[in-house]
C-alpha cells in the first residue's frame, strides 16, 4: 500500500467530508493521535524530499596553485581556461557554479562589518609588527658587530626580521596584505554594490570579466567575498559545484559560510598538488570537512601529475608512462593512509571523518593533469599551446619518446588522457549519484511506508469509531440522554473544582518531570563536550638551534659553530574539530531538549486522560454521566493542549571561528574560548529551561480545564440528542459511510 498511500488518505478526507457532521470530530482526533498530516501536506513532503536530494554538490578543498581551477575547467569547459587562477589566498573567492538559462554571475562582496574586521586585524597587525621591530632593533643595537653602523641600516635588518616573523601570523597578516590592497583600490567600498552583475555572451567574455573580481590586480577584486556563477551546461543541471577559498579564511563570516556549504556537500574533492602531496596545509584545510548524514564521498585529487613524471620518480618505475603514472599514485595513496592514520592517532576528536581515505585509499586518491586536458584539446594543432602548455608538452615528448609524438596524434592524445584522468574523476562523481539517487528512493519509500501505517491505523479506528457511535446510536434512550442534560448543571457546579484541582497537581508533576529530566540531558551533554574540547589539544615539542651570545661564539659563527640547541613544547589545537564539537553541542541540546521534553510530554497527556476521567468518575455515577461521551471529550480537549517547543541559536561567537590548526598562545586564548563559551551556554540553557517550565506553568494554568471539557460533553449530549431525534436517518447515513469507508482499499 506504501505508494498507494496518498490516493487511499485522499479517498478517506472525502468520506469525512461528506460526512463531516457524523465523523468530523472522530476523523481530526484519531489523525492527531496519529501524527498524520493531510494528503496534500505528506504530497508536499515527498516532492520536498525529491527536490532536495536532486541536487548534487560537490565542494571542491585546496590551497592556492593547488590545481582546482584547472581541474574544473577540465571537468567542466574540456580544459578551456574559463576560471581564474587565484594568486594569492585572499584573492581566492569562495565560488559557487550551478545551471542557468543563460552565462551570468554575480558578485557578493564584503559587508561593512567584514571590512572593519579586515582593518581591524591591520591594525593589530600592525601594532605587533612596530612591537617586533623596536625589539629587533634594540638587540641589533646591542651587539659589538654593530656599533658602527648606521641606523636606518639596523632599523632595515629588523624590519625585515619582524616581518618574517609576522608570518606566523597567518591571519593578521592576510588582513593586513588585503587592507592594503583596499587602499590601494581605484574604486571606493561605497561604490562597489552597482558593479555586482555579470553577463556574459561567451566564455572569453565571461572569464575576462572574472578576472576583475578574483585576479590578483583585479578591480574589484579587494571587495570581493563570493562569486555565483550560472551556466547553460548540461552537465551541471541539478549540480553545485563550491570551489572554496584556498586557506583557512582570516575573514570569518567566509570562513563560517564555506564550513556551512561543504557540510552540505555530497562528495568533496580535495585538490592536492602531486609535488607537495597532502602537505600540512592540505590538512589545515581538510578540517573544514565535517560529519554529514546520508551520501558524503570524499576523493583526494592528486593534481599536477605531469610534473611528476621526470627523473627519479622516471628511473624509479621503469620509465614506461602507464607504469610511472600507476606508481606515482600507489606512493600517493600509501602517502594518505599514513598521514590520516597518524593524524587519527594524534587527534582523535576528528573521529570517522576521514575514514573512508583511510580504509580505500588505493580507490580514493585520482591522479589528474589539468593542462594534459587542455594539450588534448589542441587536436594536434600544437602552435595554439601557448609557453607553458609548449614546455610541459616538449617535456613529455623528451622523456616518454615512445608515448608522445607530434605526427601520431592517436599514441599521443590517448597518453594525455591517461594523465588527464577525467574519465575516472566523472565516474566517480557519476557513482555519488548514484548513489544519492538510491538514498532518495530509500527515503521516499521509508516516508510513504511510515504514512502507510498511519492512513491504515486511520481507516481502521475510524470504521471502529463509526460502528461504535452507530451501535450507540441504536441502543441510546433519548429519555436518558435528556436526563443527563438536565442535571449537566449541577454535575459541572460539583466536579469543576475537583476536576481544576486534579488539573492543577499535573500541572505541578509535568514541571517537576521535565525540570529532573532536562538537568540530567543538560550535565550529560556538557561533560561530554568537555571531554571533546579537551581532547581536540595536545603538546607539541620541537628543538630549534639558536645563536649564543658573546664575541667567541661570534667568531665561532663565522666557521658554522657559535649555536646551541633549546626546546619549545606548546599547545596545539584544530580549531575546526573543536568548533564541530561546540555546534554539536548546540545542536544536542536543541534535539535531546526537545526529545526529552516530548517524552515527558508525551506521558503526561496518557496521564491526564486517565486522572480526568478517574476524578470524574469519583464525582458522578454512570446514571448522572455518560462515560463514553465525557472520555471523547477529555480526549478532544486534551489533543488542544499545545506546548511551546524548545530550541537554540546555533551560531558561535566570532573569536570561535574556526581557523584551522592554531599553535601557542592562539591555541590556548581558542580553547579557554571554547570553555568559556560551553560553561556559558549552560548556564543560559539551564536559565532558559527554568523559564521554558514557568512558561508552561503559565499556559497551562490559563486553560479552564473543567469548563473545557464540560462543553465539550454538553455539545456531545446535544449532538446525540438531535441524532436521535432523527434516529433511522442517521442510523442509513452511518451505514452509507461505512460502506465508503469499506471501499478505500484499505
Amino acid at each position: 500500500m506504501n505508494k498507494e498511500c496518498i490516493p487511499v488518505l485522499e479517498k478517506i478526507e472525502a468520506v469525512v467530508a461528506k460526512y463531516e457532521g457524523l465523523i468530523g470530530k472522530d476523523a481530526r482526533l484519531i489523525q492527531g493521535d496519529l501524527g498524520l498530516q493531510n494528503a496534500a501536506t505528506l504530497t508536499c513532503d515527498i516532492e520536498q524530499i525529491k527536490s532536495d536530494g536532486r541536487l548534487l554538490q560537490i565542494g571542491v578543498v585546496g590551497r592556492v596553485k593547488a590545481g582546482k581551477s584547472s581541474l574544473l575547467n577540465a571537468l567542466l569547459f574540456d580544459g578551456e581556461s574559463v576560471l581564474p587562477k587565484a594568486a594569492t589566498p585572499m584573492t581566492a573567492a569562495l565560488t559557487t557554479l550551478s545551471y542557468g538559462e543563460s552565462m551570468s554571475a554575480r558578485a557578493e562582496f564584503y559587508t561593512a562589518e567584514d571590512i572593519h574586521e579586515i582593518k581591524r586585524n591591520a591594525q593589530e597587525y600592525e601594532r605587533l609588527y612596530d612591537i617586533k621591530t623596536t625589539g629587533e632593533l634594540e638587540q641589533f643595537k646591542q651587539k659589538e658587530r654593530n656599533r658602527d653602523k648606521p641606523e636606518p641600516e639596523l632599523l632595515a635588518k629588523a624590519r625585515k626580521r619582524a616581518q618574517k616573523e609576522m608570518r606566523s601570523y597567518e591571519e593578521l597578516d592576510a588582513c593586513f596584505d588585503q587592507a592594503e590592497r583596499i587602499k590601494a583600490a581605484s574604486i571606493s567600498y561605497a561604490e562597489i554594490e552597482e558593479f555586482g552583475q555579470i553577463e556574459a555572451a561567451s566564455y572569453e567574455v565571461l572569464r575576462d570579466a572574472l578576472y576583475d573580481y578574483v585576479g590578483a590586480d583585479g578591480r574589484y577584486m579587494p571587495f570581493t567575498k563570493a562569486v555565483n556563477i550560472q551556466l547553460p551546461l548540461k552537465v551541471l543541471e541539478n549540480v553545485q559545484i563550491i570551489d572554496t577559498p584556498g586557506m583557512n579564511d582570516p575573514v570569518a563570516s567566509r570562513e563560517e559560510r564555506t564550513r556551512e556549504l561543504l557540510k552540505y556537500c555530497d562528495v568533496v574533492l580535495v585538490v592536492s598538488s602531486m609535488g607537495s602531496f597532502i602537505s600540512a596545509e592540505d590538512l589545515d584545510l581538510m578540517d573544514r570537512i565535517g560529519t554529514k548524514e546520508g551520501v558524503r564521498e570524499l576523493y583526494v585529487v592528486a593534481s599536477q601529475i605531469d610534473m611528476q613524471l621526470h627523473g627519479s620518480e622516471r628511473a624509479k618505475f621503469g620509465g614506461k608512462l602507464p607504469d610511472v603514472v600507476k606508481g606515482i599514485a600507489s606512493d600517493a595513496s600509501e602517502r594518505l593512509k599514513k598521514t590520516l592514520e597518524d593524524l587519527k592517532k594524534s587527534n582523535p576528536e576528528i573521529g570517522t571523518v576521514f575514514d573512508q581515505l583511510i580504509n580505500e585509499a588505493d580507490q580514493r586518491v585520482l591522479h589528474s593533469s589539468g593542462i594534459s586536458k587542455t594539450i588534448s584539446n589542441c587536436c594536434g594543432q600544437f602552435d595554439q599551446l601557448d609557453d607553458g602548455e609548449q614546455t610541459a608538452f616538449n617535456n613529455l615528448l623528451l622523456n616518454y619518446s615512445d608515448y608522445f609524438s607530434k605526427v601520431d596524434w592517436a599514441v599521443t592524445d590517448a597518453s594525455l588522457k591517461l594523465l588527464a584522468n577525467m574519465e575516472s574523476i566523472s565516474s566517480a562523481l557519476h557513482s555519488v549519484r548514484n548513489q544519492k539517487d538510491q538514498i532518495i528512493g530509500q527515503k521516499i519509500e521509508s516516508y510513504q511506508s511510515a504514512c502507510a501505517e498511519k492512513v491504515s491505523g486511520l481507516g481502521k479506528e475510524l470504521l471502529v469509531a463509526v460502528k461504535k457511535n452507530m451501535e450507540e446510536l441504536r441502543i441510546r434512550d433519548i429519555a436518558d440522554v435528556q436526563k443527563k442534560i438536565t442535571v449537566f448543571g449541577d454535575l459541572c457546579d460539583g466536579a469543576s473544582a475537583y476536576v481544576d484541582g486534579e488539573y492543577a497537581d499535573l500541572i505541578d508533576e509535568l514541571s517537576s518531570t521535565i525540570k529532573k529530566s532536562t538537568r540530567k540531558e543538560i550535565d550529560s551533554i556538557y561533560r561530554a563536550s568537555r571531554l571533546d574540547i579537551d581532547d581536540s589539544s595536545k603538546s607539541e615539542t620541537t628543538t630549534e638551534k639558536r645563536k649564543k651570545s658573546g664575541f667567541f661564539n661570534w667568531v665561532a659563527g663565522l666557521w658554522g659553530g657559535g649555536y646551541e640547541s633549546y626546546t619549545e613544547t606548546y599547545t596545539t589545537v584544530r580549531s575546526g574539530a573543536v568548533r564541530d564539537t561546540l555546534v554539536g553541542f548546540i545542536d544536542r541540546i536543541g534535539e535531546d531538549l526537545g526529545e526529552t521534553v516530548e517524552t515527558d510530554v508525551k506521558a503526561w497527556r496518557k496521564l491526564l486522560k486517565k486522572t480526568l476521567l478517574n476524578a470524574l468518575r469519583e464525582k458522578a455515577s454512570d446514571e448522572y454521566l455518560d462515560m463514553s461521551l465525557i472520555e471523547k471529550a477529555i480526549r478532544q480537549v486534551v489533543s488542544k493542549i499545545q506546548l511551546p517547543d524548545i530550541s537554540y541559536d546555533r551560531s558561535l561567537p566570532d573569536n570561535l571561528s574556526a581557523r584551522g590548526t592554531l599553535k601557542r598562545s592562539q591555541a590556548e586564548e581558542y580553547l579557554e574560548n571554547a570553555g568559556e563559551f560551553v560553561r556559558e551556554l549552560k548556564g543560559k540553557v539551564t536559565k532558559d529551561t527554568k523559564s521554558y517550565i514557568s512558561r508552561i506553568n503559565s499556559d497551562l494554568s490559563s486553560l479552564n480545564v473543567s469548563k473545557m471539557i464540560f462543553g465539550q460533553y454538553n455539545d456531545e449530549l446535544a449532538k446525540l440528542k438531535e441524532q436521535l431525534e432523527s434516529r433511522e436517518l442517521i442510523l442509513r447515513e452511518y451505514e452509507r459511510c461505512i460502506e465508503e469507508l469499506n471501499n478505500v482499499g484499505l
